[in-house]
This record gives C-alpha cells, sequence and structure tokens, in this order.
C-alpha cells in the first residue's frame, strides 16, 4: 500500500496502485510512504481472517480471466517462433 499525505488538508490518501502514488505526489510534492501490510505485525493480524482482503475471493472473482490470461501466455509460449516453408533443393 501507498500513502500520500496532502499538505494543505493533511488528509491521507491510500492506494495500492504505485502510479497512483507517483500521480499524487507530482501534483501535491509531497514524497509517499510504501506502508507493508503483513499479517505478522500486530496491526495488520485482521488481514489474515478478514473477509474483504481474502486470496480466495480475489481468485474467485478473477478467476477466468486468470485462466484466459494463462491460455494466451502458454499458446504464444508453444508457437513455434518462424515458420518454415518447404525446402527446395
Amino acid at each position: 500500500v501507498y500513502s500520500v499525505t496532502m499538505p494543505e488538508t493533511k488528509e491521507t490518501r491510500q492506494t495500492y496502485s504505485r502510479q497512483d502514488a507517483e500521480s499524487w505526489k507530482d501534483a501535491t510534492g509531497m514524497d509517499y510512504q510504501t506502508i507493508i501490510q503483513s499479517v505478522d505485525r500486530p496491526e495488520f493480524r485482521y488481514r489474515l481472517w478478514s473477509i474483504q482482503d481474502n486470496p480466495i475471493l480475489y481468485y474467485f472473482y478473477f478467476f477466468n480471466a486468470a485462466l484466459k490470461a494463462r491460455a494466451s501466455t502458454m499458446h504464444s509460449f508453444s508457437a513455434a517462433p518462424i515458420s518454415i516453408g518447404s525446402f527446395k533443393d
């Protein structure tokens, strides 16, 4: 998670996207912080059993997209790098 504090309002914005954090930083002139939300840290233990922050739920919603991406990658990986025509002596 990336966190940027707005200088004029002291409002803190958080995002999972580094691009968003960079754009906020450029707009406000403030730097952003990277927050590691490890369940090993006591303040983030709730994530271990969280319903919203759950990898099973994530894969449930994005399973079809993951399968399509995998099939596309495997197809491009297994395709011949060049096409070979018939050889004539």
